[in-house]
């Protein structure tokens, strides 16, 4: 059965990047929803010189992206994150050909400026790797299991709430009798602590 993946092996390095650079996220294939995804199928080190870009202007698409950062390096790739919809969700991943470049690129932009539409400032920074978001994800985890077992302590060392002694409604009674009588007479069949007086 075809799954819709298959590996390409170019001659050389720099023919599989230039064939990267034109089909990756822009040709559509016939049947096909989305536009070819293509990456390095090895990853050569890649998270050494994989970038995180956050805090992006919406407005940014691959184009922009890599106008932005090619002063520093050649970029092997650059990927623009988006929604369902297509629409970019303000963050990118640029990847360089060496993990110098990527440092360069580090320090002159992380911070540099804030981008249209955007509170805080550019976010530039190491992408992480696999290990790191699975280190992540076991981290929330901990928290969310600790933040449930902070609760359940609170709420069974929180004091019985003060439950009010039963009263009794009675008609019928005089108003010049005595109510503080009435009620200890009744008490122990009526169990009550008050008498509202009202005939």
């Amino acid at each position: 059965m075809f799954v819709g993946c298959c590996f390409v092996t170019f001659y050389t390095r720099k023919a599989a990047l230039d064939a990267q650079n034109e089909m990756h996220n822009i040709k559509t294939l016939p049947g096909m929803h989305h536009p070819i995804q293509m990456k390095p199928a090895d990853s050569e080190n890649r998270n050494e010189r994989k970038l995180f870009i956050g805090m992006l202007s919406k407005e940014c698409g691959e184009a922009e992206v890599r106008m932005m950062f090619s002063s520093f390096g050649t970029i092997e790739e650059c990927t623009v994150l988006r929604d369902s919809q297509s629409q970019s969700k303000g963050c990118a991943f640029v990847t360089y050909s060496t993990r110098q470049c990527a440092i360069n690129a580090i320090k002159a932009m992380n911070h540099s400026q804030t981008m249209k539409g955007c509170s805080n400032p550019l976010v530039v920074k190491f992408a992480d790797t696999q290990k790191e978001k699975d280190q992540k994800k076991q981290q929330q985890m901990i928290n969310s299991l600790w933040n449930m077992a902070n609760i359940v302590n609170l709420s069974a060392a929180a004091p019985p709430q003060h439950q009010p002694a039963p009263t009794a409604y009675m008609v019928g009674i005089p108003y010049y009798c005595d109510y503080s009588g009435v009620t200890r007479h009744l008490y122990s069949q009526l169990y009550t602590t008050k008498c509202t007086g009202r005939c």
